[in-house]
């Protein structure tokens, strides 16, 4: 029922988002260091003149003091960077733009899952 994918460069990134998008699944995704990491819940995503993901769209319920300082928001609109490695591969992270935290935050792996939607309705005799 649930998947989990790394390696997400930039073309991966967006071949996942749009497949998972289209096909109406949960999203978490998995930040910051691997060994401090976190996981955080997507609700949508915005997309520039190429395509690409440009925004994400996320919620946190482990952060309740952003949640009380911005005063009840429980999703938040942040910046996709794709950063380039040494070597030259990319990676995907995000931006909170505000000061002093707008450095970029690693996502290191896409969780989604499919919503049941038919076992669903076949428990609730819709179907």
């Amino acid at each position: 029922m649930g998947t989990n994918v790394g390696g997400l460069g930039k073309e991966r990134f967006n071949e996942v988002i749009k497949d998972v998008l289209s096909t109406k699944k949960a999203i978490g995704l998995s930040v910051g260091l691997i060994t401090e990491g976190h996981v955080i819940t997507m609700w949508g995503a915005e997309f520039d003149e190429n395509g690409d993901v440009s925004h994400i769209y996320v919620a946190d319920n482990n952060d309740r003091d952003t949640y009380e300082f911005y005063k009840g928001v429980g999703c938040f609109r942040y910046q996709v960077s794709y950063e380039i490695n040494p070597e030259g591969s990319t990676y995907t992270c995000y931006k909170e733009g505000y000061i002093p935290y707008d450095r970029p935050i690693v996502i290191n792996r896409l969780v989604f899952l499919d919503l049941g939607e038919r076992y669903w309705k076949q428990y609730l005799g819709i179907e």
